[in-house]
C-alpha cells in the first residue's frame, strides 16, 4: 500500500495464513484465497517478525483457564464510549 520493500514473510500452517511484514504494516492474508485476514499498523517502524503457534485447549488440570476465557469473551461491558 506504501510501496515499501517486504521486510520478512512467514507461514502460520495451522491457521491456513500468510503473514507479510514492511517497515510499517503486518498484513495477515488467508492463504488459500489470498484475502486479507487483518492488518496491523505501526506508529514505529517494523524491524522483523515472529510467529507463536497457537496453544490449542487447556490441559485437564487448569480447565478453569477454559471457563475463565469464555467469561471474559461473554462479558459485554459497556464502556463509557460505546455508541458515543
Amino acid at each position: 500500500m506504501y510501496g515499501l520493500p517486504i521486510k520478512d514473510i512467514d507461514f502460520h500452517h495451522e491457521q491456513d495464513l500468510v503473514y507479510s511484514l514492511d517497515s510499517s504494516v503486518l498484513k495477515i492474508w488467508e492463504q488459500n484465497n489470498g484475502k486479507i485476514y487483518t492488518s496491523i499498523e505501526a506508529s514505529t517502524e517494523f524491524n522483523n517478525l515472529c510467529t507463536v503457534p497457537s496453544l490449542g485447549p487447556a490441559p485437564r488440570w487448569a480447565s478453569f483457564l477454559d471457563s475463565l476465557t469464555e467469561e471474559l469473551e461473554e462479558s459485554n461491558v459497556e464502556n463509557v464510549y460505546d455508541d458515543y
